[in-house]
């Protein structure tokens, strides 16, 4: 008897396929949103904005990322169609209801991804220059007590806080105040 709890090889194939098909869009997505950040960052410390992303790592994180963000819908969207099918009892009549159960988390995964992406450039720039500041989170109000924790922190050093968004529909940001030093910065690969 096969275990309950495992996937047959063709739910996990058709897993795999789906996944598969996600990654272009969330890595195109991604990579936009990690690119707009960078321009921003830029812009606010008066360089010149990158027209691309060419960090090769950075590229190679955002891929992954891409990819385990496509693995893990993917799983979401196959328990959640059982559940459906099993209330339903069919297939056909699980459709609707998954279709609208899943025009609501896409909305919800594009905002944490984008979130997730920008997160990323903020701490890569940090990463890659000699740049000192402090930060703190917005808004200043929460319920869950992970975001409450880190607002709790007030203004603290750069790269004390976590990184955002802590949670699915996490409304919370990073407000930095930056002290950029003279001389070139590295922008996404490009150093300005």
């Amino acid at each position: 008897m096969a275990d309950a709890g495992r996937l047959s090889a063709a739910m996990e194939a058709a897993i795999q396929g789906a996944a598969t098909r996600l990654v272009p869009g969330l890595l195109a997505a991604n990579t936009a949103t990690y690119l707009r950040t960078v321009q921003t960052i830029a812009t606010t410390c008066g360089r010149p904005v990158p027209h691309a992303v060419t960090d090769a790592a950075e590229l190679a994180t955002l891929a992954d990322r891409a990819a385990a963000s496509a693995r893990s819908i993917a799983h979401t969207q196959a328990d959640r169609m059982r559940a459906l099918v099993t209330e339903h009892g069919s297939r056909a009549a699980a459709s609707g209801p998954f279709r609208a159960w899943d025009r609501e988390q896409r909305a919800l995964i594009a905002q944490a991804e984008a979130a997730t992406a920008a997160s990323a450039a903020h701490a890569a720039f940090l990463a890659h220059n000699a740049v000192t500041g402090t930060e703190h989170v917005e808004p200043v109000t929460a319920i869950g007590s992970e975001c409450q924790a880190a607002i709790a922190l007030g203004e603290v050093p750069l790269g004390t806080l976590p990184d955002f968004p802590l949670h699915l529909r996490c409304p919370h940001y990073v407000v930095t105040t930056l002290v950029i030093p003279d001389g070139p910065l590295w922008l996404g690969g490009e150093v300005r």
